[in-house]
């Protein structure tokens, strides 16, 4: 126990280097957890997408998936997909632009959100729109 200016504290004890290694060890296997049930959604979804290789549904959550797994450059290409395919479909603009910030191409990242919002304008999706001026504002 420990006072200060008339408060008392305990100090907390530091991890030692066995619990450091125990932590890091617990996180590398929840990581590599989470990439494995990443990778099985993508099988999955890739098995209906080889059936609908143009359904934007499904392009949209490869995309995502692929986004999640960090695999940045192959979730551009399917967010590119989805926008060539369904142009409407505003949400891969969003989430195209929130992939280029995560890459660090906060230019690329705003091009994107200004298509994004154009669109999403364009076709009444006043929602859509408002989360990605909200973005855009914030850059």
């Amino acid at each position: 126990m420990h006072s200060s200016g008339g408060m008392r504290f305990e100090r907390t004890p530091s991890l030692t280097v066995g619990a450091l290694i125990v932590v890091r060890a617990l996180y590398a296997a929840a990581r590599q957890e989470a990439i494995e049930r990443i990778m099985s959604r993508l099988e999955q979804l890739q098995a209906l997408l080889d059936k609908e290789p143009d359904d934007a549904f499904l392009n949209f959550g490869v995309a995502m998936e692929l986004a999640k797994a960090e695999r940045y450059d192959e979730s551009l290409a399917r967010f590119d997909d989805v926008i060539r395919n369904d142009p409407n479909y505003v949400a891969a603009h969003f989430h195209k632009a929130k992939t280029l910030l995560a890459m660090g191409e906060t230019e690329a990242a705003k091009a994107q959100l200004e298509k994004g919002i154009a669109q999403a304008g364009a076709c009444g999706e006043s929602h859509a729109q408002g989360e990605m001026q909200e973005l855009f504002a914030s850059l």
